[in-house]
């Protein structure tokens, strides 16, 4: 552990997306019960001292050189010597959020001495209405399981003000993933896999927006998933993505589609960074498959094509680098016609993540997840994440390159395919 390091490759091409507005997470928390802005003040001081991730800066320390364009670049470091506190911003009105999500999916976190997350707390506009707390961090420090350790702290701290203990300071950051995993496997024979883009309109200089819709099943539907999975021997990953990619190839009449898969590495970093760790530890693999199969077949080939592709050639099928000169040359316009999008769809599956309703006197009425796209991305970025034995799926989708009406009926089809096991 050390108080200061450079930023781990994955990490700054993830910071470098997000200075220009991409790939930024927002969680909203909806919350009953006493909230004010200095419990807030206080919970937020609490999580920087718990988490060095959160405690840290960047700091511009040199110039580097890649093989790729741009072939230079700013190193920087984290730096955990005089962070600034997490910023808080306080929005009073009546208690509506959306606006305030919307701007922060937008607004990359700049400013000297800060650390890469930041929050806004919308008080409640009424008895009946909840306060919401957005909180935004940067990927490059956070991945779904850092996100979700995130709020169960911060639950925790609003719903217990005034405990006494004592939390250790934070003392040092975690390593970055490629000194925790081998070098990546590489097959230099595998052709060049490009993305296939669903199909839409030039709309490169048209003013982009991220949204958000969401679907939580019931805990008997979500148990009753869980056993159709394990009976069909397939990843609920795989489920998710399967009913998708149906539902997407027979809309815009498209056999193949390529999906990328964010996939986590903590169980297979040495030494393990640990379950309480606040960092990043994915990348994202992109693979290809026909849209015309049946649902379990198809959902088989891609936990099975997953598995394949990261002990093969992880390398080739990353998208978490910089654009090769092949890119250019076979994507870069289609990639510029259509708004800057990619493959038809990416799928996160965070599994359990440990929140819970009731913290205290402080209740968590429910939550939404969103990660901005309107820079570039996916058409569609699903994140599915279970919480308390229900399964929640949120869809998000960036407007005009996909219609709310679109989105929409990609969520009914899978939530029907769901409930149709």
């Amino acid at each position: 552990m050390t108080d200061e390091r450079e930023l781990g490759e994955q990490e700054r091409l993830l910071q470098n997306i997000h200075r220009f507005g991409g790939l930024t997470g927002v969680q909203v928390l909806h919350l009953e019960g006493d909230i004010t802005s200095q419990t807030v003040r206080r919970a937020l001081d609490r999580l920087q001292e718990r988490h060095p991730m959160l405690a840290a800066h960047l700091a511009i320390c040199g110039i580097g050189m890649t093989r790729e364009l741009p072939f230079l670049f700013l190193r920087r470091r984290l730096r955990m010597g005089n962070t600034r506190p997490i910023p808080l911003r306080v929005v009073d009105g009546n208690g509506d959020c959306s606006t305030c999500m919307q701007l922060e999916l937008k607004r990359p976190i700049r400013g000297w001495r800060r650390p890469l997350i930041r929050a806004v707390f919308c008080p409640s506009g009424g008895k009946e209405q909840p306060h919401h707390l957005l909180i935004t961090t940067s990927h490059a420090i956070a991945d779904a399981r850092a996100a979700n350790r995130i709020t169960r702290d911060l639950l925790d701290f609003l719903g217990h003000p005034d405990r006494s203990e004592q939390l250790e300071p934070a003392t040092g950051l975690p390593p970055p993933l490629e000194s925790l995993m081998p070098e990546k496997s590489r097959d230099d024979s595998a052709p060049y896999l490009p993305a296939i883009r669903l199909p839409t309109g030039f709309n490169l200089f048209r003013r982009k927006q991220t949204r958000v819709i969401r679907h939580r099943l019931t805990r008997g539907q979500t148990k009753h998933v869980h056993a159709m999975v394990a009976q069909k021997r397939v990843s609920l990953h795989g489920l998710l993505s399967a009913l998708a990619l149906i539902h997407l190839g027979k809309t815009h009449k498209l056999d193949e589609l390529t999906l990328l898969s964010n996939v986590e590495f903590r169980d297979q970093c040495t030494p393990h960074p640990g379950e309480e760790t606040v960092g990043c530890y994915i990348d994202i693999i992109r693979t290809r498959h026909r849209t015309d199969l049946a649902l379990w077949p198809l959902a088989s080939r891609i936990m099975f094509g997953l598995i394949t592709t990261l002990a093969r050639n992880r390398a080739g099928a990353s998208v978490l680098k910089l654009p090769t000169f092949e890119f250019y040359r076979r994507e870069g316009w289609d990639t510029l016609r259509t708004g800057m999008r990619l493959d038809a769809l990416t799928v996160t599956s965070a599994n359990d993540s440990g929140i819970r309703s009731q913290h205290g006197a402080i209740r968590l009425r429910d939550m939404h997840i969103c990660v901005s796209l309107a820079t570039v991305g996916a058409s569609y970025f699903l994140v599915s994440m279970e919480r308390e034995g229900a399964l929640d799926i949120h869809l998000c989708h960036t407007v005009p390159c996909v219609s709310d009406t679109m989105a929409r009926e990609l969520l009914d089809a899978i939530i029907d395919g769901l409930k149709g096991l």
